[in-house]
């Protein structure tokens, strides 16, 4: 127990009595701990009135096999193989219809509740759980397909949102998008200005210097673009001098005008943010240039024409502004209903594209999973346990903490499936995979088929003595099975163990463990099978 004094921590004192290898230390109330350790599991401590030094602390082991421990969201959760068990903070009773109990960790041992509510953890690969309005989470978190370290040592969440990541890769640092009242957007910049379907002004070409455009521009249409990427964007445009203030908010950045006459343009943009908070303007300028027949000479030409040819002249123009009105008008129409059709067209495959996308990364993610297990047993593959193995060995190198492995197979197995064939073989490997999925495992370990009938269990922070325990309790419940095989009447399926341990030393190779661990399981063969067998120093 360490003590603040004079602005420096200092060493008080130790709690008597306490469980070895602590991992994680959780406060309920003033007098009671609740502890995770490596070879007790969890412990309850309770401390004496007058403080966690004024007497001894009763030290009370729960039977639960674990070495985390957190308190989230006012519960005390412990990772529980591949769920969470919830308890009161105060009874260490279990809470069954918490939320957090129906959560798939995949045998995780870290755990970060983020501002949001959504659950982080560090399983193979990690994943997170999305917090629903209601109170619950998804039934299958999302695989962190793009976080690279695939075995966290850190997962933490700050108050404003942020999640960091560390592993043996890096670390990452995960940011929600901010949903900001007050955020005004940045100016959206003007992207294409076409006529009639013919670029004006690209985006080299210094879109704020005023242009000219020919007379009676037909279909002047102006593309923008938002300078932001954030969601529930809209915009908005006024073009003096005909409007007389901003058009109502719409999602499409492009506006188009036809007709326009010659003069004096002066066109403004605005994105409006997701609280309709209005950005800085932009401003491109235009001039229409007047026709020809409106310049000063052709005026002095009317005139001269109308003095000979008043009368035929007046309505042959008629005629012809007449039909042209009626041409552009036409083609205004279809241009119209050409452009409905290919927004429409647009939005269906902009949903199909959506939905492709969806369906690409649940597919991925499923494969993920899927290629780390083993079909027939359900249990790791060896390809996910050697990969486990690797890291294990690193961190152990790092921490200089010990691992141990333990090798075993089925005694006389082929006899099964030369006797009553691979179907009966492969039944009896499903029924002992399905034994072993539904025992208790620490978060730390692993097991996993190895090949054949030839199982492997990775044992963290565990000597020779520990996992010699594990692999004489699981060698008695294989034998317990009862499973039949062919040979003496009664005689059953049972199994050879071999348990290696060590703590790795830089330089030091993982294969040593693995040669020792299987020279012990063929010592434990050739000593007459169903019994375990350890080896010597690694």
């Amino acid at each position: 127990m360490a003590r603040r004094t004079a602005g420096a921590w200092r060493i008080a004192g130790t709690l008597a009595g306490s469980p070895r290898a602590p991992r994680a230390i959780v406060e309920a109330g003033a007098r009671r701990l609740w502890i995770g350790s490596s070879f007790s599991g969890v412990v309850r401590a309770d401390l004496p009135a007058g403080g966690p030094l004024a007497g001894p602390a009763r030290f009370t082991a729960t039977g639960k096999p674990a070495d985390c421990i957190y308190r989230i969201g006012g519960q005390l959760v412990i990772p529980d193989g591949p769920r969470l068990l919830c308890l009161d903070p105060r009874t260490g009773q279990p809470l069954p219809g918490a939320a957090l109990a129906r959560v798939p960790v995949g045998g995780a041992n870290l755990l970060a509740l983020d501002a949001r509510g959504n659950l982080w953890f560090n399983s193979h690969p990690p994943a997170v759980a999305w917090r629903r309005a209601g109170g619950s989470f998804d039934a299958q978190p999302r695989p962190l397909v793009g976080v690279p370290s695939k075995d966290l040592q850190v997962v933490a969440a700050e108050g404003d949102g942020v999640v960091w990541l560390g592993g043996e890769h890096g670390l990452v640092r995960y940011e929600p998008r901010p949903e900001r009242s007050g955020f005004a957007p940045p100016p959206p910049l003007v992207r294409r200005v076409s006529l009639a379907g013919r670029d004006l002004v690209g985006d080299q070409a210094g879109p704020r210097v005023p242009q000219t455009l020919p007379p009676h521009p037909e279909r002047l249409r102006v593309e923008f673009a938002p300078a932001s990427y954030a969601a529930g964007l809209t915009y908005q445009v006024r073009l003096e001098p005909v409007d007389r203030g901003w058009t109502p908010p719409r999602a499409e950045p492009f506006v188009e005008f036809t007709n326009l006459g010659d003069g004096a343009y002066r066109l403004h943009l605005r994105t409006l943010g997701p609280g309709r908070e209005a950005g800085p303007d932009t401003i491109w300028a235009f001039r229409v240039a007047a026709a020809w027949y409106r310049t000063p000479w052709a005026w002095i030409a009317w005139v001269v024409l109308a003095v000979a040819l008043l009368g035929g002249l007046t309505e042959l123009r008629n005629r012809t502004l007449t039909r042209r009105a009626a041409r552009l008008q036409a083609e205004v129409d279809d241009k119209t209903r050409e452009l409905l059709g290919n927004v429409e067209r647009l939005r269906q495959a902009q949903a199909e594209v959506i939905d492709k996308n969806r369906q690409l990364e649940a597919a991925n993610a499923r494969l993920e999973v899927l290629s780390l297990h083993d079909e027939l047993t359900g249990l790791a593959n060896r390809r996910f346990f050697q990969q486990r193995l690797q890291e294990e060995w690193n961190r152990g190198q790092r921490q200089q903490t010990p691992l141990a492995l333990v090798l075993f197979d089925l005694d006389r197995f082929k006899s099964i499936n030369d006797t009553w064939g691979h179907v009966a073989g492969d039944r009896c490997l499903g029924e002992i995979g399905a034994h072993l999925r539904g025992q208790p495992r620490r978060p730390g370990d692993l097991l996993a088929r190895f090949g054949g009938e030839e199982f492997a269990l990775l044992l963290t922070n565990n000597d020779v003595a520990g996992a010699q325990a594990v692999a004489e309790q699981l060698r008695r419940e294989i034998e317990a099975l009862g499973l039949a095989r062919p040979g003496a009447a009664g005689a059953v399926v049972t199994a050879s163990f071999g348990v290696a341990a060590a703590t790795p030393r830089r330089g030091q190779d993982v294969a040593r463990l693995l040669e020792a661990a299987d020279a012990a399981l063929y010592r434990a063969k050739q000593a007459g099978r169903n019994r375990t067998e350890t080896a010597g120093a690694v």
